[in-house]
């Protein structure tokens, strides 16, 4: 489906070369990068041999061997989780690869995501600025999100808000974690609480006066729920 050169550049980086045949929604295709949909229970690149989830490189290059960090990265700009869904970039240049870097460290990249939490989340913006740390011996890296609320279900004198979060630092860890500083937790983290309630969608990037943005997208599993009490509110 899709053609990869053999030549490496930086740190053993390959380009993916389009073709014809696209297995999944492509939203944006130039000669520097091409941008594509992932949908939610996939997983951007597969870390080891005992992974079966369903892998989107994997179905983008039709065969299924794993990738990890000394590997091949495909020029891959951003990465989102298993439960996560929304734009994912793939650089087809390696000035355009460069360019990214540079703007990431200025932080003139900027994300926006949609997000489910439990409780009603303020009318006003909310900014969070932060320290994030991976483990305690590392030094961890400024996080700044800005938080406002997109609209909220209720049940009974339970809450459920959906959140628009703003970032130019952001992974998903770090906005879940931002998140429960401020008092608040996305749908799914609870033990109890089902996945398919889950919601953190990648929906725009602005790449310094570029940008990149796809409709709002809803929990539609949340929203068939009725009772929207069985397995959310039951924790």
């Amino acid at each position: 489906m899709f053609k990869v050169n053999n030549k490496y550049f930086l740190k053993k980086i390959d380009f993916i070369k389009l073709n014809n045949a696209i297995a999944i929604d492509c939203l944006y295709k130039c000669s520097s990068f091409v941008a594509f949909y992932k949908i939610k229970y996939v997983i951007t690149y597969k870390c080891n041999n005992l992974d079966k989830r369903n892998c989107l490189i994997s179905i983008l290059l039709g065969s299924t061997f794993p990738l990890n960090f000394n590997i091949k990265r495909f020029g891959l700009v951003n990465r989102l989780d298993f439960l996560s869904e929304g734009i994912v970039i793939f650089c087809l240049k390696l000035s355009f690869l460069i360019l990214i870097k540079n703007l990431r460290k200025k932080g003139l990249i900027t994300k926006h995501y949609l997000v489910n939490v439990i409780g009603k989340f303020p009318k006003n913006k909310v900014k969070s600025n932060n320290i994030l740390k991976k483990n305690k011996n590392s030094i961890g890296k400024e996080c700044v999100c800005e938080f406002s609320l997109v609209s909220y279900l209720k049940h009974g004198d339970k809450y459920i808000s959906l959140v628009n979060c703003i970032t130019n630092s952001g992974r998903y860890h770090q906005i879940r974690k931002q998140l429960k500083i401020i008092g608040y937790s996305p749908i799914g983290e609870f033990r109890n609480c089902k996945k398919k309630y889950f919601f953190l969608q990648f929906y725009a990037i602005i790449i310094n006066n570029f940008t990149l943005k796809i409709p709002f997208s809803v929990n539609t599993s949340l929203l068939k729920d009725k009772t929207l009490k069985k397995g959310i509110f039951n924790l």
